[in-house]
């Protein structure tokens, strides 16, 4: 299993994942705080973590400073990156303000992530945006 943490603007929530995932065929399974998507063997679960960002550093801040007032911390849990990426880029808008952390050092907005072909390289345990 593996995490990685998106960080998206205020306003967006656990419901806004859920109602995402129903528009590319993921039914989502909520339980309590958890939303989980699956789809044959492959799943991909979303949860709140706001304590993330007591863990940031000034550079990481400056980062996600690009996601505006406020905003809001994501754990995401996988089984493959493979699926996780397209979820993410099928869910998520590839803009500016939607941030990516894969808590090994490579802290993306979502539009770059996009860019670098995330299904053909592991970009979880990347500390650089270089496959």
């Amino acid at each position: 299993m593996r995490d990685i943490f998106i960080i998206t603007p205020n306003g967006y929530d656990l419901q806004t994942f859920a109602k995402a995932a129903r528009g590319i065929g993921w039914p989502p399974t909520e339980a309590g705080d958890i939303v989980s998507l699956w789809s044959g063997d492959d799943y991909v679960d979303f949860c709140e973590a706001p304590d993330v960002a007591k863990h940031y550093d000034e550079a990481e801040w400056s980062e996600v400073r690009a996601c505006g007032p406020n905003p809001r911390f994501f754990c995401m849990r996988f089984h493959d990156y493979k699926v996780a990426a397209r979820v993410i880029l099928s869910i998520l808008p590839a803009t500016s303000d939607f941030i990516l952390d894969n808590d090994h050092g490579l802290i993306l907005p979502l539009h770059r992530f996009a860019a670098l072909k995330p299904t053909i390289w592991d970009w979880t345990i990347a500390d650089s945006p270089s496959p």
